[in-house]
C-alpha cells in the first residue's frame, strides 16, 4: 500500500465537546462569515471497523504513527440493512489524509448474516491488490453509529460536519454481528472541518471565534477504548 501523499489529499481538523453545546456550535456554523449551508439531508452513518487480533491499526492510530490506515465498511441510515455500502481504506500520513473507496453489493441484512459471509462478500468486491491487506486486517472490531449533519462554505473550499448520538457495539470474538448489545451512548459532539491541503493558510481565519479547541480525535480509537477500558 503506497504511503505517497496524493495531490487530492486533504486535512481534517477535529474538535470534541459535549452535546449540550450543540446549539452553540450550530449557531457558530450558521452565522459564520463563510456562509456555510447544508449540503445533504442529515443522516445516520454506520461503520464496521476491521483490525487484526492484536489491534494493530488501533495502536498505530493511538500513537500517531507517521503512516497509518483504517479499514471499514460504511453505509447509511438503517442499521440492519447494510447491502448498499462502501469498503473504505482510510489512509493518513502526518496531517494529510485520503481514502480509497470500493462499492460493495450483495450483503444480506445484518440480522441474517455472519461475519464469515460478510468478509467473503467484501473480498469478492475489492481489487486483488487490496485483498492482501484486508486478509491481514479482517477481524471485525467495532461497529459504531452516529447522526451527522453536513455544511459547505459558500466558496466550496471548506466542509463542516457535526456528529452526535454516537452508539458503539463491540464485535470482537463474535461470529455474528452484534447490533443489540451496545455500550452506553456517549454524549459527545464531534466537529470535523475538512479542506484541501492548498487551503491550509486560510484555516486560522476560518476558525475565528470557534467556541471549542482543536483536539486529536478518532471515533475508532474512542470506541475501542470504551469497550475495552484501554
Amino acid at each position: 500500500m503506497s504511503d505517497k501523499i496524493p495531490e487530492n489529499s486533504r486535512i481534517e481538523l477535529k474538535f470534541i465537546t459535549q452535546d449540550i453545546f450543540y446549539h452553540q456550535i450550530k449557531n457558530w456554523v450558521n452565522l459564520h462569515k463563510n456562509c456555510f449551508k447544508p449540503i445533504f439531508k442529515p443522516r445516520y452513518i454506520n461503520n464496521i471497523y476491521f483490525d487484526d487480533n492484536n489491534l494493530e491499526t488501533f495502536t498505530d492510530n493511538l500513537f500517531g504513527n507517521t503512516f497509518r490506515a483504517k479499514f471499514r465498511y460504511r453505509w447509511y441510515n438503517d442499521l440492519e440493512k447494510c447491502d448498499d455500502g462502501n469498503f473504505e481504506i482510510k489512509l493518513k500520513r502526518n496531517i494529510y489524509g485520503w481514502k480509497e473507496r470500493f462499492k460493495i453489493s450483495g450483503l444480506k441484512n445484518l440480522k441474517e448474516s455472519n461475519w464469515k459471509e460478510i468478509i467473503k462478500q467484501i473480498k469478492s468486491s475489492i481489487p486483488q491488490d487490496k485483498i492482501i491487506y484486508f486478509d491481514k486486517y479482517c477481524m471485525p472490531a467495532i461497529l459504531n453509529r452516529y447522526f451527522r449533519e453536513y455544511f459547505l462554505s459558500h466558496d466550496r473550499n471548506f466542509r463542516i460536519t457535526l456528529d452526535r448520538k454516537i452508539d458503539i457495539y463491540d464485535q470482537r470474538i463474535k461470529s455474528l454481528p452484534n447490533i443489540k448489545s451496545k455500550v452506553l451512548r456517549n454524549n459527545h459532539l464531534i466537529v470535523e472541518i475538512k479542506f484541501d491541503r492548498n487551503k491550509r493558510s486560510e484555516i486560522n481565519d476560518l476558525l475565528d471565534h470557534m467556541p471549542i479547541r482543536n483536539s486529536r480525535n478518532s471515533k475508532y480509537i474512542n470506541s475501542i477504548r470504551q469497550v475495552s477500558g484501554i
